[in-house]
């Protein structure tokens, strides 16, 4: 099964992020929006996998999520992958939090590795992919509608980490969480308060 390590963003966020579909949706945009329902922030993508190879990925995510307590995540501004002039992705960026989520992601990618996985060398830059563009078509108008813009989006409370599985379909991603791993209890040490 193709497989992946995420955190679940909550309904406000999902909203939010609905809304700026919905404003971007112009005609001539040629992006494929995530569905509100899909939305995740990836933090380990492991490709496909047999099963007794995903529980070993079980394994390493309770191991590197041992260390680490809940926290709040705030979203900055949008960007896109790799740049403005062949978007691919558009995104929205981490703000308040974003250097516990990269510490998670280390931490749950060293385990990874440490447990025989194969993962992507590049730094881990956090965000929320909103959508994705079939060709660059409309991406002068969605620049201009979000670049010096903020995204407006409340801050999510990140208490657990799930292991998917992703089935694709001829009507998009079919996500399924095979695993929750929750992180620490409110008011342990790092617990950031979201204030």
């Amino acid at each position: 099964m193709r497989t992946f390590v995420a955190v679940p963003v909550d309904e406000a966020v999902r909203h939010g992020i609905a809304r700026w579909q919905a404003r971007l949706a112009a005609p001539g945009v040629d992006i494929k929006w995530v569905e509100p329902h899909n939305l995740h922030i990836t933090l380990a993508f492991l490709g496909e996998l047999e099963r007794a190879a995903v529980a070993r990925v079980e394994d390493a995510v309770v191991q590197a999520c041992a260390g680490h307590r809940l926290f709040t995540l705030g979203f900055n501004g949008f960007g896109v992958f790799p740049d403005w002039r062949a978007p691919r992705v558009l995104w929205i960026g981490a703000g308040q939090g974003a250097e516990e989520l990269i510490a998670l992601a280390q931490s749950i990618c060293g385990a990874l590795r440490a447990a025989g996985f194969a993962l992507d060398d590049r730094p881990y830059r956090p965000h929320l992919t909103v959508g994705r563009w079939r060709t660059p078509r409309g991406a002068d108008s969605v620049r201009a509608a979000v670049e010096q813009a903020e995204s407006g989006l409340p801050p999510c409370r990140l208490d657990r980490v799930d292991v998917m599985a992703s089935r694709l379909t001829p009507r998009g991603p079919v996500y399924t969480v095979i695993r929750h791993v929750t992180l620490g209890e409110a008011g342990a040490p790092g617990d950031n308060g979201g204030d």
